[in-house]
């Protein structure tokens, strides 16, 4: 193999498909880099066995062929190095880079060892548009839990209901996100779903970013994504996932509004001073408006702010968690967030006052209880 290809494309390329690459695993072969220079074009893949990544740089491939090398060592030296022509050509299992600044030899594994990607899965196919599938990533993806005992869990619900209606859910089981949209040009009977996981779907958004996003292939044991200039396939999560909908209240009517910027700042001051191991942030509702406090008793530390906000129910105090409730309300698009409350142990739903890009957008969060 033998290209030229230069540092202000192939950088941000690899930085791309790096995300993929797993930080520690038993097989080196994940931690290696594949590309390929085939056509007039160099291509870049990474897996690490469950999510695949592939994207094409445009090159001068003088002499066709392909090898795997490490990632992290190679972006590292991509990064250093400063925008100028580069020039890749391997010598056996050995890939030689060269610029302006000197020569730089990585030890590759052969490119046939490499993990093929998985066999294609029928599934339905998607059209929807990167910005409102981006804000759909972001708003669920960070509640996904981090309990590896619970693998259903790790992963984010999206499913096609009849109708055209697209929904991805998340959840770790103290709180829930729900994202929904309507979309046109679906079959009306047409119904699927899959567990993602989120490793995919933030690969997803960062190539949306600056790439169309040409179709989506939603199957039950592999999604695929088709975009102008890379390609990502991820295995799916096996379910059943648990049925959400039934633990989302119906008829909380104790409602209020607040700023969001105002609230967050709020809960952060409080936090700082309430207990170290629950991160309880009471809230007290009544004609007064909102009293938030937080106190310690393992520092002897205590905490109260008033908030105006709009509430004209009974008076109650319910507690969150506040580490939990901030993630909440760092993803709430808009100005105003709405909670609707019922009892001080029944789950608080948590909306945006405004949609975002026509998506309906709803959070559950599971109280705490009262410690005095």
């Amino acid at each position: 193999m033998k290209i030229s290809v230069p540092q202000s494309a192939l950088y941000p390329a690899v930085q791309n498909v790096s995300h993929i690459i797993p930080s520690r695993t038993p097989l080196p072969i994940l931690s290696n880099l594949l590309i390929e220079a085939r056509e007039g074009a160099l291509k870049l893949s990474a897996t690490d066995l469950d999510v695949f990544v592939a994207t094409e740089v445009e090159a001068s491939i003088e002499e066709e062929g392909e090898i795997t090398l490490p990632a992290r060592k190679f972006l590292q030296i991509l990064r250093e190095l400063s925008e100028g022509e580069l020039d890749l050509h391997t010598e056996g299992e050995r890939i030689v880079l060269r610029s302006h600044f000197g020569r730089y030899v990585f030890t590759g594994i052969p490119a046939d060892q490499f993990p093929g990607v998985p066999a294609g899965d029928s599934g339905v196919s998607l059209r929807i548009s990167p910005e409102v599938l981006r804000s759909m990533i972001e708003h669920t993806t960070f509640v996904a839990s981090k309990d590896e005992t619970r693998p259903v869990l790790q992963g984010v619900l999206w499913r096609v209901e009849p109708g055209g209606r697209i929904s991805m859910v998340a959840t770790d089981g103290h709180r829930l996100a729900w994202a929904r949209v309507s979309t046109e040009g679906l079959p009306e009977d047409v119904s699927v779903e899959a567990i993602v996981p989120p490793k995919a779907l933030q690969q997803l958004a960062r190539l949306s970013s600056s790439e169309e996003v040409k179709e989506v292939v939603l199957g039950e044991r592999l999604v695929r994504f088709e975009l102008s200039r890379s390609k990502l396939w991820t295995r799916t999560i096996e379910g059943p996932y648990p049925n959400f909908e039934a633990v989302v209240p119906k008829g909380n009517d104790k409602i209020f509004t607040a700023d969001v910027g105002e609230l967050s700042s709020a809960v952060r001051r409080v936090s700082l001073l309430s207990d170290s191991e629950t991160h309880q942030v009471r809230f007290s509702l009544g004609s007064e408006g909102l009293e938030l406090s937080g106190s310690s008793s393992e520092f002897g530390s205590e905490a109260a702010e008033q908030l105006k906000v709009s509430y004209d129910g009974e008076p109650m105090t319910i507690g969150f968690d506040g580490g939990y409730l901030l993630e909440i309300l760092r993803n709430v698009p808009g100005d105003e967030v709405r909670f609707e409350l019922d009892t001080p142990v029944s789950a608080a739903v948590i909306r945006p006052v405004s949609s975002e890009e026509g998506i309906e957008l709803l959070y559950l969060l599971m109280p705490l209880r009262i410690v005095e």
